[in-house]
């Protein structure tokens, strides 16, 4: 069966194809020996060889003809940085069309960075790609904070529809990945394998300007380290400033000190394996987080593998300034694991730099929470406050907490935004309740949602008396038998504090 359309040829589509290609600009450059290759001039048989990706199909570009290169000007599978490069790069430059540097499948080791600018100082109508081979720094290499690539503006403007595709970054702990140095916006990432990086994978640097609408897809950002332990590890896997609007979907980060760093906003993170490797039976007493945010990262982190590691909300990250209020971050549906944790582990923690913070805009919902080896201690505070920056956070100011619905794997002790009690009723008209450490971040559980008797005779009026943020007592006014229920809530607002 044809998965054409009806009375339509395979020949129809290509060319067609090819029309598109010519009246959206589309061009490509590579190394070596340029030639023309005008639309009109193409037969069917390149048309299908083009399709195919064949090795000696020609460009596709506009009508005038492109200069393009189906060959690099050497059989050395290992080209270094030569007159090739610089003069590919410079033609690129020079192009305000759709442009493509392809590698042509080849590894080119580098001397120094390979900087990309905008060239003729118009970084909004100049997109391009890199695509297709390997990058690796060779033994003249010096600076481990030095990317392989850097993406800048020459005119201090916001490059734009700019990325990378297909591409393997052979780092060798030697140089470090890619660098945006200064605004952008539309910046595309896929399937890039970036190898044991010294610094970081991929760094954006925005400066006094704005960076908005990064693309991160399908990459493995993975560290040799031989430390076991991830505190002892430098490589950042994303180390972004003050972005927005990013989507970070489908990579693996393998073994980094911290897979996303900054003081990031409206982020979409999901479906990523963060791991920071397998130490079991190691002591786990100097936890560094995989995922590290601001205070206010508005974030939506659902459906990670988060492997054995913590996430990080800390006010003034990155210069992110000081907030009154904390949270404003949303966990879906994903795993958080840790291995072998000491009793202080935990999966999400807060980090204030000043007294009296509030929480609040926070959702946690359906996510497995996990504690796993044989010789770690229970977690007692799977959501916890961080104080060693010398702040702190108001116990009774929690709003729009909601945290619930999750699951909690052997020795991690649940915590919820609400609690319920249950009470056994023994025919006296008070009873203590304590919620201490069923709360999540230490929150005072102040009012009672939800309140339900069943008893041997009319229990008449019950109610919730307050003594302490976490503690309290149930009064009933006939002394009964029988079973309550509360449900008590950290959503409090302050409205006791």
């Amino acid at each position: 069966m044809s998965d054409l359309p009806e009375g339509a040829s395979r020949r129809d589509l290509l060319i067609g194809g090819a029309a598109l290609a010519a009246a959206q600009g589309f061009a490509s450059v590579a190394f070596g020996r340029t030639g023309t290759a005008p639309v009109g001039r193409l037969s069917e048989a390149d048309m299908v060889l083009a399709e195919a990706g064949a090795a000696n199909a020609p460009k596709v570009g506009a009508a005038e003809g492109l200069k393009a290169s189906a060959f690099l000007s050497s059989d050395d599978p290992f080209m270094p940085q030569d007159a090739d490069l610089d003069a590919a790069v410079k033609q690129l430059k020079a192009d305000r069309r759709f442009s493509v540097l392809d590698l042509e499948g080849r590894a080119i080791t580098l001397d120094r960075p390979l900087d990309i600018d905008d060239g003729d100082g118009s970084p909004f109508t100049k997109p391009l790609k890199i695509v297709n081979g390997a990058l690796i720094p060779s033994d003249k290499w010096q600076d481990p904070e030095a990317p392989l690539v850097r993406f800048f503006s020459s005119t201090k403007g916001r490059v734009a529809r700019w990325g990378m595709e297909g591409v393997k970054m052979k780092c060798l702990n030697r140089a470090s990945g890619i660098l945006i140095d200064g605004g952008y916006v539309n910046m595309r990432f896929r399937f890039l394998d970036i190898d044991d990086p010294a610094r970081f994978g991929i760094r954006t640097r925005v400066g006094d300007s704005t960076g908005s609408d990064l693309r991160v897809e399908h990459c493995d950002i993975t560290s040799n380290s031989a430390d076991k332990l991830a505190s002892k590890r430098v490589l950042i896997g994303l180390d972004l400033s003050t972005d927005n609007d990013g989507k970070v979907f489908g990579n693996r980060v393998q073994k980094a000190r911290t897979a996303i760093r900054g003081p990031i906003g409206s982020f979409l993170i999901s479906h990523n394996h963060f791991w920071q490797g397998s130490d079991v039976g190691l002591p786990r007493t100097d936890r560094t987080p995989v995922l590290h945010f601001g205070a206010r990262s508005t974030n939506v982190v659902a459906v990670n593998y988060i492997d054995n590691g913590v996430t990080l909300l800390e006010e003034g990250l990155g210069g992110s300034g000081e907030s009154r209020t904390m949270g404003w971050c949303q966990f879906i549906s994903n795993i958080f694991t840790l291995a072998e944790s000491d009793a202080k582990g935990t999966y999400i923690a807060v980090k204030p730099s000043g007294p009296g913070r509030g929480l609040a805009n926070m959702l946690v919902i359906g996510n497995q929470i996990r504690n796993f080896g044989g010789h770690g201690e229970r977690v007692q505070k799977p959501f916890s406050v961080d104080t060693s920056g010398g702040g702190a956070i108001n116990t009774a100011l929690g709003s729009n907490i909601r945290i619930e619905d999750n699951y909690f794997w052997g020795k991690v002790q649940p915590q919820s935004s609400l609690v319920e009690k249950f009470v056994n009723l023994d025919k006296k008209k008070s009873y203590p309740i304590d919620v201490t450490g069923q709360t999540p971040f230490d929150l005072d559980a102040d009012v009672v949602t939800q309140i339900g008797v069943r008893a041997d005779g009319d229990p008449g009026s019950v109610w919730y008396k307050r003594s302490a943020g976490r503690r309290g007592t149930l009064q009933v006014g006939n002394a009964v038998s029988g079973k309550a229920y509360l449900g008590l809530t950290v959503n409090a607002a302050g409205l006791f504090g």
